[in-house]
């Protein structure tokens, strides 16, 4: 979803991955520009990350009244911010749909870490009544 985001804002995209299993995916299906880092290579990852500390003087926050904060999600506003740029963009979920009678192969494939996208119960299709 990053990269759909960054791709509808007219970003320049690089992936990061530990293999190159998911490049052509990344470069076919999601579009995303002729850069795709093995986060394995180190040459290849200086340029791209930041420190892994960073130091703030508390004083430098209170001279102009200056706030440092963090959020994992965000609240109510960007949550629908988020979802009416997306319904803009046509920028949509990878999904695999799945019927309800299938779900311990999914559980399964959650176990072995064989799943590529997010899994969708179809509960219309129910062959368990």
């Amino acid at each position: 979803m990053a990269v759909k985001f960054r791709k509808a804002l007219g970003l320049h995209v690089t992936i990061f991955n530990r293999s190159t299993s998911k490049k052509d995916e990344a470069l076919n299906l999601l579009k995303v520009d002729d850069r795709f880092v093995r986060r394995t290579d180190k040459q290849q990852l200086e340029w791209a990350f930041f420190p892994s500390e960073v130091r703030i003087h508390p004083i430098s926050l209170n001279i102009g009244s200056k706030t440092l904060f963090g959020s994992v999600t965000g609240g109510t506003k960007d949550t629908r911010e988020m979802l009416k740029f997306c319904a803009a963009n046509k920028i949509y979920s990878e999904i695999e749909v799945i019927p309800i009678d299938y779900i311990n192969e999914a559980l399964e494939r959650i176990v072995k870490k064989d799943v590529k996208y997010r899994f969708v119960i179809d509960i219309k299709k129910n062959s368990l009544k």
